[in-house]
């Protein structure tokens, strides 16, 4: 039944797609990799791994997360559109991570973490920040220009307030890798698999993952990563992933690899980026 009745459906809208917003094609890069790993089949596999990569498609990981903000925060495809269909994305996402890296493959880790880019952004964007009457924390937004079906074109100016706070059982997977596996801090995603714990299900996302992937807590985090630099009119504008249980980061600077260094910014706390006329040349200093 998967291979004759399931993969077709999937492998044509793959092949034949009409510009579906991402939950779509994402799905059927899911269904591919199950497929492949339930049938034993390589080469269904490998067509879901190479789609996830290069795919043409908004399934394809560099359209289903369209921008990385600062902060690294990956702006997903379907963020104007509405958060239900905004969260469907990162649970397909995160299954997708969880059944390659079960296979010895890291689409976790792909282009720099980007299922956890879009991740943080998502649950961020869908959180009530503390003490402020219900105002849900800000998500920035690039403006996403969308053609769909071919015959006409949509500008989602804003990220979207329909079904904002919606709650779908997606986010322990996530978080449980990047924070308990990889060292990495995931604030947002943790305070959005904290509001639902534990977890069940919904009519489209299977969920209980409270049950599935909760991990013990990593001992200590791992150095803070994927430190990036874009000039932004003249300036130049770090960001970078945090570290598990670090409170604030320093930002230290030099003309020499070497040394020595001088500290330029402390206690940044959120967003993490940094913005300075001058080319920093290293980051040091997390405050625990």
């Amino acid at each position: 039944m998967l291979l004759n009745v399931f993969y077709p459906v999937c492998n044509a809208n793959i092949t034949q797609h009409l510009d579906f917003n991402s939950n779509w094609d994402i799905g059927c890069v899911a269904q591919f990799i199950a497929i492949g790993i339930f049938t034993d089949n390589e080469n269904i596999f490998n067509q879901g791994i190479n789609y996830f990569k290069t795919g043409a498609g908004n399934g394809a990981i560099a359209q289903a997360v369209t921008f990385i903000l600062p902060g690294n925060l990956g702006q997903g495809q379907e963020a104007g559109r509405d958060q239900d269909h905004n969260m469907d994305d990162i649970a397909h996402l995160g299954a997708i991570g969880a059944m390659t890296w079960n296979q010895g493959v890291d689409l976790y880790g792909y282009a720099n973490n980007r299922i956890f880019a879009i991740s943080e952004y998502t649950a961020k964007g869908n959180l009530v920040q503390p003490c402020t009457n219900g105002a849900y924390y800000t998500a920035p937004y690039s403006t996403y220009l969308y053609q769909e079906y071919g015959q006409f074109v949509k500008n989602w100016y804003v990220f979207s307030t329909d079904y904002i706070g919606y709650t779908n059982p997606c986010w322990a997977s996530i978080f449980n890798h990047y924070q308990n596996v990889k060292g990495i801090a995931a604030p947002y995603t943790r305070m959005m698999m904290e509001s639902i714990a534990p977890d069940g299900n919904t009519n489209t996302i299977f969920g209980f993952q409270t049950l599935t992937y909760t991990l013990n807590d990593i001992p200590s985090g791992a150095p803070p990563s994927n430190l990036v630099g874009y000039l932004y009119g003249g300036n130049v504008m770090l960001s970078w992933w945090g570290t598990a249980y670090a409170t604030s980061y320093n930002v230290s600077r030099s003309i020499s690899p070497s040394g020595p260094f001088s500290t330029i910014a402390t206690g940044i706390v959120d967003p993490l980026t940094f913005k300075k006329l001058l080319l920093i040349q290293r980051f040091t200093e997390v405050v625990l």
